[in-house]
Parts: structure tokens; sequence; C-alpha cells
């Protein structure tokens, strides 16, 4: 894995799907815990936005209808709570969010079987953390930043100089 890869999960808005698109995001996880009719607007986000692999994310186990209708919708990886086990659907990869040496790591663990590898994401929850911290997450292989999302100031608008920091600073 790159180590400049970037995760984002719990997107509920188009302000923050298109930041982490255009901040070359692998993965942009929409929250799933929102209404199924919230979801269309996901899905009509993804038609705008490109560059990304598009997922859901859940703090439960949705049911099998909801992973199938998920499916039929183009989408093809979910992000799920370390405790829940699921057989993998056809085209569908669940990843889930674990433990770690770092208490605010996010694990994801692909558990189809053909693809074996781990990637852990490193949580930023705070732009306080240090300089030898960050140079630390840098070293290490198969490391990527994970950024949750958050509401928008005004519908559109949102103040993203501290995860441009962030970002650059990882990315160079």
């Amino acid at each position: 894995m790159d180590t400049k890869k970037i995760l984002a999960f719990n997107v509920n808005h188009l302000t923050d799907a298109r930041f982490f698109a255009a901040v070359g995001a692998a993965f942009i996880f929409f929250d799933g815990n929102e209404p199924p009719s919230k979801w269309i607007e996901y899905f009509s986000m993804m038609e705008w936005i490109e560059g990304s692999n598009f997922g859901f994310s859940f703090d439960y186990l949705p049911d099998e209808m909801t992973l199938s209708e998920l499916s039929e919708n183009g989408i093809k990886f979910i992000l799920l709570p370390s405790e829940s086990l699921i057989k993998p659907l056809d085209g569908l990869t669940v990843f889930s969010r674990g433990s770690s040496p770092f208490s605010s790591n996010i694990l994801i663990q692909n558990m189809n079987e053909v693809i074996t590898q781990n990637e852990m994401y490193w949580q930023i929850i705070s732009e306080k953390i240090s300089t030898q911290d960050f140079d630390q997450l840098k070293s290490l292989p198969n490391v990527g930043l994970a950024f949750e999302g958050t509401p928008e100031s005004l519908v559109g608008v949102k103040d993203f100089d501290t995860l441009d920091q962030i970002i650059e600073n990882w990315q160079f």
C-alpha cells in the first residue's frame, strides 16, 4: 500500500465528499447510519465525484436486504464495527474498525478471501498531533490517514485549512 493513502468515513454531505475526492482519498464511506432516504443523495453524489472508491459505513450490522440494495447500487465496500462478522457477498468487500497499538486507529481488514493484505488507517481526531508521532506514522508500512466527516458551517461552506495542512504534510 502507498503510505500516502487517505480514507474518509461517515461522510454525509457533498462538501466533504468533494474535498476528500480532490485530495485523492482512496476510499470515501458515506454515513449508512442515516435513514435510507438520505442514501439517494449519496448515490447522486457518487455520480458527481470521480477518483475514489465509494462505500458505506455503519455502526451496526446491516441486514442482507440492505447489503444487497447497496451492492445493486454500485457499492463495493462497507465499513463495520470490529465486533461485526459477516459473510462477504459477491462483489462486496467488508472492512472493519478495530483496535491496534494506537487507540485512535482504524484497522481496515479486507475480509474477501482473495485479498488478504491488511492496511492501517490512523484516524486524525485532532490537529494537535505531534511532529514526532506524525513522522512515526509516515515511517510505518501499510499506513494511511482516516478522517471522519464533520458538519458544514453552512450548506456548501466548511473550513478545510487544518485538514489541508495535515494532508499536505502527509503527502510530502
